[in-house]
């Protein structure tokens, strides 16, 4: 079981549609979709950067994940993603390698399954693991 690269950088903003003209119109980078979340609590904007993905995070409220993070530490690189084949494999290694999880089950995100790694056990920094959906809309 092992990674398979890079799936996208987060980064937390305050106001969604300024930060899409600084990536789209600043950097080129093409808008592949936006949607909303709210099981996770935000809007995103997903952006094509080659084969990297950038997702903008915008809260939808002060007291969602990204919202406090964004109280906390102000805007800026939220969290790392990486794909895997089989999210659920790769959940229980990184349980039986004492890797303190912050879901007990990988969820529904925007582009696939994923589960999150607390930063207590990556040296501060959040991880994302993405199992992407095989077919569109699941």
């Amino acid at each position: 079981m092992s990674i398979n690269g890079v799936n996208h950088i987060a980064i937390a903003v305050s106001n969604l549609n300024d930060a899409l003209k600084l990536y789209t119109e600043t950097f080129g980078l093409k808008l592949k979709s936006i949607m909303e979340i709210k099981e996770q609590g935000v809007k995103v904007a997903i952006l094509e950067a080659g084969s990297t993905l950038i997702e903008l995070l915008e809260p939808l409220g002060e007291q969602t994940p990204v919202g406090k993070f964004i109280k906390e530490r102000g805007e800026g690189i939220h969290h790392i993603a990486f794909t895997v084949n089989d999210i659920k494999s790769f959940t229980t290694m990184m349980r039986e390698k004492g890797l303190k999880l912050i879901n007990n089950e990988p969820q529904h995100g925007a582009e696939g399954f994923i589960i999150f790694i607390h930063p207590s056990s990556t040296r501060k920094v959040l991880i994302e693991i993405v199992e992407p959906y095989k077919e569109k809309n699941q």
